[in-house]
């Protein structure tokens, strides 16, 4: 006969349960600051993350460990090695971490070095052990013996510019830290500056990289999504800078689709690409007027206004969406068009906008889809047109 098996005892008594009680009465005020650090946790992670659609990543799942020993009084976690991996998966999938810069010392896009710390430093290149340096823009000018430095301090600074080679980039880098990044090479890239937010009063430089990984040629911009906050709905150097840059993304993307690091042709298509930049960015300090400024963004846009008619009678009810911040309807075309009307269906103007800024506006709820009431919105519109 099989010995009776006793009943199972809880692990968590009366007592215990009475105690747990006890303590948290006595600490119940500590209990709103620990939501507070969860909630703003959980927001400065949220805003980290908002960058991994944009790589190539549709979504993930992490389980986490969170150690705490009361001896030494001390807490530790996993979660961010795991997001580390999981940022380094970009490497496997052949996507270009976008804003960061390889460390040959760690072997990573995701580690602390890949990162400028302040919104006016620029890639200056590698030292000996293969970690990235960064250098305040006005301190890389004055290294590099660039005479206008001081212009940058005036009462209206203009836009300077650094070209730099890739080779000058990687000149201290020791051959044996440079195992593990043979898959990713800068060619060149161009650093420009400052970008001014008189109401934050905030500097901000930019550090457009032609990089080759996985024999691919990408555009890396470090400083990028800082950039794209300045956007204004005004025309402005950082709206234009915006349309050049997205020029350049074209461009790059009618480069073969492989590339050796020694391809003779490389080096010139890409330095030729660049220098086109550099003109135009020295060209947005002779633009001082609104009307100049534009007449040229127009230019720049090729602003598809003749297709608003075409663009409005196609959309579907998806394609129609408010704009909260400036009371306005957006209906979207193709090709990446998008035709903005007052309420009453007046056309204001029409752009062609990147994927990623329409989804930038989308993400931060500025656009909002009309739903139901589309139909009755394009009639008003048709009806003005």
């Amino acid at each position: 006969m099989a010995p009776r098996e006793e009943p199972r005892k809880s692990s968590l008594s009366l007592e215990d349960n009475h105690s747990r009680q006890v303590f948290l009465s006595r600490n119940e005020d500590k209990l709103p600051e620990l939501e507070r650090l969860e909630s703003d946790f959980i927001q400065k992670l949220q805003e980290l993350l908002l960058d991994f659609p944009q790589m190539g990543l549709k979504g993930f799942s992490i389980s986490a460990k969170l150690s705490y020993n009361p001896r030494e009084q001390k807490i530790s976690t996993n979660l961010f090695s795991k997001l580390n991996q999981i940022l380094n998966r970009r490497a496997v999938l052949n996507i270009y971490p976008a804003g960061r810069i390889y460390c040959y010392f760690c072997q990573s896009f995701g580690c602390a070095h890949s990162l400028p710390s302040s919104s006016t430093e620029v890639f200056s290149g590698y030292n000996s052990r293969g970690i990235p340096q960064y250098s305040d823009f006005h301190q890389l000018l004055l290294d590099k013996k660039e005479e206008r430095v001081g212009e940058l301090f005036e009462d209206k600074p203009p836009l300077l510019t650094l070209f730099m080679q890739g080779e000058e980039l990687t000149r201290e880098l020791l051959p044996a830290f440079q195992q593990g990044g043979s898959d990713h090479q800068i060619i060149a890239q161009l650093a420009f500056g400052y970008f001014r937010n008189h109401e934050k009063e905030k500097r901000l430089a930019l550090c457009v990289q032609v990089v080759r990984f996985k024999k691919k040629i990408a555009l890396n911009i470090l400083h990028y999504k800082e950039l794209l906050e300045q956007e204004s709905p005004q025309p402005s150097p950082v709206n234009e800078t915006l349309y050049l840059l997205q020029s350049l993304r074209l461009k790059l993307a009618k480069l073969p689709k492989t590339l050796s690091g020694k391809d003779k042709n490389l080096f010139e298509q890409v330095s030729r690409s660049l220098g086109k930049l550099k003109k135009d960015i020295e060209a947005l300090n002779r633009r001082k007027t609104r009307r100049t400024w534009h007449a040229h963004l127009r230019q720049l846009q090729k602003r598809p206004i003749s297709q608003a008619i075409s663009d409005t009678k196609e959309a579907r009810a998806e394609d129609f969406f408010e704009d909260e911040q400036k009371n306005s309807i957006v209906v979207r075309g193709p090709k990446n068009r998008f035709h903005v009307f007052s309420p009453s269906g007046q056309h204001i103007t029409s752009l062609v906008l990147e994927k990623s800024s329409f989804e930038r506006r989308l993400r931060k709820g500025r656009w909002r889809p009309i739903g139901e009431n589309a139909e009755r919105v394009r009639q008003r519109i048709l009806e003005l047109i």
